[in-house]
């Protein structure tokens, strides 16, 4: 009726969601959020900062905050989160396997999301929500156009071994590794 596409609207959507204005209930829909979050101010400060940011420079901060959300995992995750990981990493696989790859995007956000809440760090927390909210559509993008996702579920599976076996020294290539196929696409 409006002469918009539906992929501008999904933008849209997905940008006034990470400015706190709109909050989307899965199953029920997209409605105007009742109060206004932090949220608000932190997704266009970072929007502002993705703008003039080069390619690299978001590479490296998503490895900078993945590895740090991982090493805080190592450090505060308790046994039963890390079996819900694991769980997380079974369904992505099975949606990817079903052919239903906006399920298993929304999957490898939610394993991120949960990692980041191992952290018990409310500044944290708040910090890489608002940056991977930005990151949503480029992972949603990657596992659309990954030819081999058992590789990104393998990868995954070495962030949830890393933290069974509270592996340190781990950190940095288990996070390279998961992160390779995204920085390709990030970077053409």
């Amino acid at each position: 009726e409006l002469g918009v596409s539906r992929n501008s609207l999904r933008e849209a959507i997905r940008f006034l969601t990470a400015m706190g204005i709109l909050e989307v209930k899965r199953g029920e829909g997209t409605f105007i959020a009742s109060t206004v979050k932090p949220g608000l101010f932190d997704a266009t400060l970072y929007g502002f900062l993705f703008e003039s940011s080069s390619n690299q420079d978001i590479v490296e901060l998503r490895q900078a905050l993945d590895e740090i959300c991982l090493k805080m995992g190592i450090l505060k995750c308790t046994d039963e989160e890390i079996e819900d990981l694991s769980q997380r990493v079974e369904m992505m696989r099975a949606s990817f396997q079903n052919g239903d790859l906006t399920k298993a995007a929304m999957e490898d956000y939610d394993f991120h999301m949960a990692l980041l809440q191992c952290s018990r760090n409310p500044f944290l927390i708040r910090i890489v929500e608002g940056v991977y909210e930005l990151f949503r559509p480029s992972i949603e993008k990657n596992i659309g156009t990954e030819e081999l996702f058992g590789n990104a579920v393998e990868h995954h599976e070495d962030i949830v071994r890393c933290l069974r076996e509270r592996n340190l020294e781990a950190v940095p290539e288990t996070v390279s590794k998961s992160l390779s196929s995204w920085k390709r696409n990030v970077n053409e």
